[in-house]
């Protein structure tokens, strides 16, 4: 018990650190502004209001304007870009490509910041 109990403890350690802390790789200023373009440009094709989006992806209505903003974690950067997407998509939109979150950088950032999930779009 007592070698569960630390592993557990290091897991949930770790888990809060890669949260807590800004990861190794990031974005440079023109890679940030180009993100927030893009999100941008994908939030204004996505039929959801900020409340459903927000609500849909567990987040407050600030956190989703720090992420929008690109100044929140990276992962929760992605997962909003997968989300904007997804809920486009099933709306009959064509999404706006992006710039610098392509679909081949993925791979490289699941390995720095781990997978994330999207949750169903809700229906308004």
């Amino acid at each position: 018990m007592g070698r569960v109990a630390a592993l557990l403890r290091r897991t949930r350690n770790s888990e809060n650190c890669s949260r807590s802390h800004t990861p190794a790789m990031s974005l440079n200023p023109a890679e940030k502004q180009r993100t927030r373009q893009d999100l941008q440009a994908n939030r204004q094709l996505c039929p959801l209001s900020d409340e459903a989006i927000a609500t849909a992806l567990g987040w407050t209505p600030g956190h989703l304007q720090a992420t929008l903003q690109v100044t929140s974690h990276p992962a929760d950067v992605w997962r909003l870009r997968d989300f904007l997407v997804q809920a486009i998509r099933e709306s009959g939109g064509t999404p706006a490509p992006f710039s610098v979150l392509t679909d081949d950088k993925r791979g490289a950032a699941q390995g720095w910041f781990g997978s994330w999930t999207v949750p169903p779009t809700p229906r308004e």
